[in-house]
């Protein structure tokens, strides 16, 4: 439930390696997102959640709770920079690369994460202090990792309740998708 720019999509790989079908971006996810900021949560979105296991990226960060209603046995990771300034920058570059989109707008209230850098790191931290105080007083519900620090397979697996780790090394954003199906299917076939 960690949102961009804090290894989202590393998270969704090392699900994958473990046979999880995974919702990422996608086309729907703009559509999404425009969605949850009109406080709605469509047909469409509920057909993606009951289509998967796991989800990252937009707009499923925002939408944690009403998945935690949909789907009450669910397990949360909240995915975390070493520190907030570290996430900015991220952020920032991120967006510098790519066009700016209007769900940025609607998520942060701006759409320049450097004109605007204490709007984009509030959000952060009222999101991560938001997920923490709705999953206190239920252990076993929430995981939170940074991988910058060193979490990987042993948080993940345990949290997760697998007791087999993978060989393979924990994922890391930049792998091609073709790395982690392979990575998957070696894991799969491990535990046959």
């Amino acid at each position: 439930m960690g949102l961009q720019k804090t290894g989202t999509k590393t998270i969704g790989d090392a699900l994958r390696v473990l046979g999880h079908r995974v919702a990422s971006w996608s086309g729907d996810s703009a559509n999404f997102t425009l969605r949850w900021h009109e406080k709605a949560f469509t047909p469409e979105m509920a057909k993606t959640v009951a289509g998967h296991d796991a989800f990252e990226d937009w707009p499923w960060p925002l939408l944690f709770e009403k998945l935690d209603h949909l789907e009450p046995n669910a397990r949360f990771v909240l995915t975390i920079r070493k520190d907030p300034e570290t996430w900015l920058r991220s952020v920032q570059a991120h967006i510098a690369r790519h066009s700016r989109w209007v769900g940025h707008y609607l998520i942060y209230g701006s759409y320049d994460p450097v004109a605007d850098a204490d709007k984009f790191l509030g959000f952060y931290e009222r999101h991560n202090r938001s997920v923490r105080a709705y999953f206190r007083d239920r252990p076993g519900k929430l995981l939170e990792m940074c991988f910058e620090t060193g979490d990987g397979w042993p948080e993940l697996c345990g949290f997760l309740g697998v007791s087999q780790t993978p060989t393979v090394p924990f994922p890391h954003a930049n792998k091609t998708i073709v790395d982690i199906e392979e990575q998957s299917r070696r894991y799969q076939q491990r535990l046959k």
